[in-house]
C-alpha cells in the first residue's frame, strides 16, 4: 500500500543564508518556487533532508555537514523543522543540529503529540530506533 508523502513547510534558523528563523510553507498540489540565484531554494531542500536525516558534525564546507550550512556570522540557534502530512496523518519532525536531538509529533484533534524524543545522530554508533522505525516506514514502500 503506498502513501503520499506531502510537504507542508519547513522552518530552518541559523541554516545557510537563514541567520534567523524563515518558514516556507509549500501548496498542496504542484508548486513552483522561483528566485534568482544564491538566494536560498536550493537550501531550503537541503534544510528538508537535514531535518528529516540528520548532517553531520564536520567543518568539511564541500560536504553535507554542519561546516556547509551553518550560517557563517555564527547564529545564536541551529535547527530546522519540517511540517508533512503521510496519507491521513500530519506529522513534525525538530531538530537541533548541534546535539542532533530530535522531536516527533503527530497531530491529534486535541493537539501535537510527542511521538519520538530523543538523539538521532546521523554517523552514530547507537540509532534512535523508534526515529528510524519512522523513517523506514515512510521511505520504504
Amino acid at each position: 500500500m503506498s502513501r503520499s508523502i506531502i510537504i507542508e513547510s519547513v522552518s530552518l534558523a541559523g541554516f545557510g543564508p537563514y541567520k534567523g528563523p524563515v518558514r516556507a510553507a509549500f501548496p498542496r498540489g504542484l508548486g513552483v518556487w522561483a528566485g534568482p540565484n544564491e538566494q536560498g531554494k536550493s537550501t531550503l531542500a537541503a534544510g528538508v533532508v537535514a531535518v528529516l536525516f540528520g548532517l553531520p558534525q564536520a567543518a568539511d564546507p564541500s560536504g553535507f555537514t554542519t561546516g556547509r550550512y551553518r550560517h557563517w556570522d555564527g547564529p545564536a540557534e541551529f535547527w530546522g523543522e519540517v511540517t508533512l502530512c503521510v496519507g491521513d496523518d500530519r506529522f513534525r519532525v525538530r531538530r537541533n543540529f548541534d546535539n542532533h536531538r530530535i522531536s516527533l509529533c503527530r497531530q491529534a484533534e486535541s493537539g501535537w503529540i510527542e511521538e519520538v524524543v530523543g538523539e538521532h545522530n546521523p554517523v552514530g554508533r547507537k540509532p534512535n530506533r523508534a526515529y528510524t522505525d519512522w523513517l523506514f516506514s515512510l521511505f520504504h514502500h
